[in-house]
């Protein structure tokens, strides 16, 4: 049988078209962002005592394998109405803080001194430190939601959802059982993209968190276990006024 060139053309048409087809219909036989996120909520715990939820502190531990070997740290993170401040314990290089008084984005340490962060460039991790459930924020945005497909995480098949945070994208993995993230690939200004996988979620009042993290960059790897959760802690302003270097930056 004589095959032309205009048989193999067509061949490669249809091969084509057909790939395109079942794409089509695996993205067809998912839900839609909004259903994703609306079960993932309900998943997390009651939505009114989220928002109810104004402020948190949490407290963990840190070990960090790296280029000067391992590393460990205590964290405390506080939260309130937007504003937020982490103050990071490490035995090698002493107290770092990073936070926000809900308008400046900044960071202090004694090696690079203080800086004026862009709230841009953090993406959806200024989010992440300013809000106790970012998640609420969600629905309000799905114009930047989209559902890429599926993947596995750790063995476990996950609903892969794209989201649009000013310039950058932070992809986000849903447990397609229990709802929640268990993988999050997003941008550092710093240390440039980055993995974070999240386990171990336990009740804590009338929501589910996870209480333990590995970040996983080029830079090396770090785990962080949650040792202490409290909502609604009596927290004052004075808890996130800016360092008075940060001021002075400021002034300048």
């Amino acid at each position: 049988m004589k095959i032309t060139k205009r048989s193999l053309w067509l061949g490669a048409l249809m091969c084509c078209l057909m790939a395109q087809l079942g794409s089509y219909s695996a993205a067809q036989d998912l839900p839609d962002a909004k259903t994703i996120i609306e079960k993932h909520l309900a998943a997390l715990g009651p939505v009114e005592k989220m928002k109810e939820a104004k402020s948190m502190v949490t407290e963990a531990t840190m070990t960090m394998e790296g280029p000067f070997g391992e590393m460990k740290a205590s964290i405390k993170t506080k939260q309130k109405d937007g504003k937020a401040v982490i103050i990071i314990d490490m035995d090698q290089f002493g107290e770092m803080k990073q936070g926000t008084d809900g308008k400046v984005f900044w960071a202090t340490n004694a090696m690079t001194g203080p800086q004026i962060m862009n709230k841009e460039d953090l993406g959806a991790s200024a989010e992440e430190m300013s809000e106790v459930f970012p998640v609420l924020k969600w629905l309000e945005s799905l114009e930047n939601i989209e559902v890429a497909g599926s993947q596995k995480v750790d063995g476990k098949d996950c609903y892969h959802l794209r989201f649009k945070e000013g310039a950058s994208t932070t992809q986000r993995f849903f447990d397609k059982e229990t709802l929640m993230v268990l993988k999050t690939v997003g941008s550092n200004p710093m240390a440039g993209e980055v993995e974070t996988f999240t386990s171990d979620y336990r009740k804590v009042g009338d929501f589910m968190v996870a209480h333990k993290q590995v970040t996983v960059m080029s830079q090396g790897e770090m785990s962080m276990k949650i040792e202490k959760v409290e909502f609604n802690p009596n927290l004052s302003d004075a808890d996130f006024e800016l360092p008075s270097d940060v001021k002075a930056l400021l002034d300048k």
